[in-house]
């Protein structure tokens, strides 16, 4: 109904300009008009049946679906039929699950797998309505489409930095697990730090998984909660300029590349600190979600 929407006013647009108008009807200007209408057909007809088309013949199925913490999923994708999809550590995917490709039923979710780490794709998932409120529901093997790689949260390009600083909060630890597991995977040296903040310990995604990341000598972890339990050893507060200070230096300020993810207020206030100790903007890569 959007794409049949769009064509019809877009139709009447055209008409409307050049039959109505008192210049639109001259050689030049009709000739104008028809082509910012063609451009914006073009559109149309790519967003509506082109890019479904290509992704129906890209076909994914749910290879597997778990409960990481009370209110966030783990949800892998098997290719189906084709190799998989080409991305890069940090980015997204529209996610479309159970739905036919021709639809509007796709959401944004981060990627927390890695390249390097086979055809599957991986998204950790928050529940908070809609798509997300159902994820219980979804069952292995259920048909899924992906229009993607989207996003420049990426550490590639970023080679002559001699450290990654990774700060999230919340679910925004998606793209940062997609980090991790790359540079492990592929070998990277560098050191690396990851400041993961939640309101308390359960809300914690893959903490067993990043308790063993950090046991290698090139990454920290550190974990900040804003409600924490009683017997709680870890950062309390939230993940903010205080924190950056107690957890950085003034050197890697300096050099080191700093990747966000988190809700606004926390991502605007941490933009504002990187920038006021020596941090080049150049040199922080973020995205902003609203979660609850």
């Amino acid at each position: 109904m959007h794409a049949i929407g769009a064509l019809l006013i877009a139709g009447f647009l055209l008409h409307h300009a050049i039959y109505a108008g008192r210049y639109g009807a001259q050689p030049q200007l009709m000739w104008l008009w028809i082509a910012l209408t063609t451009l914006a057909l073009g559109s149309v007809v790519y967003v509506y049946l082109i890019e479904p088309l290509r992704e129906y013949s890209r076909p994914w199925q749910v290879a597997s679906i778990a409960r990481l913490t009370p209110k966030q999923w783990s949800i892998k994708l098997s290719p189906v039929g084709h190799k998989g999809l080409d991305y890069k550590a940090g980015q997204f995917a529209w996610l479309n699950i159970g739905h036919s490709p021709f639809t509007v039923f796709e959401n944004p979710f981060s990627i927390s797998s890695a390249p390097v780490g086979g055809a599957d794709v991986e998204f950790v998932i928050k529940e908070l309505g809609d798509f997300s409120g159902s994820l219980e529901q979804i069952k292995p093997g259920t048909r899924a489409y992906l229009d993607a790689p989207y996003g420049s949260l990426c550490i590639e390009g970023y080679d002559d930095v001699p450290g990654i600083a990774l700060i999230a909060g919340g679910v925004g630890v998606a793209p940062m697990l997609s980090i991790l597991r790359q540079m492990h995977l592929t070998g990277d040296q560098r050191p690396s730090v990851l400041v993961y903040g939640n309101r308390k310990r359960e809300q914690i995604v893959c903490a067993q998984e990043l308790e063993r990341l950090a046991q290698t000598p090139t990454t920290e972890i550190v974990h900040i909660l804003s409600e924490p339990d009683v017997d709680w050893a870890g950062e309390t507060g939230m993940v903010d300029g205080a924190l950056l200070d107690r957890v950085f230096t003034a050197e890697q300020f300096e050099s080191w590349l700093f990747v966000l993810c988190g809700p606004p207020r926390m991502i605007e206030k941490i933009e504002v600190h990187l920038v006021a100790h020596g941090t080049p903007s150049d040199r922080i890569l973020s995205e902003r979600f609203t979660y609850d």
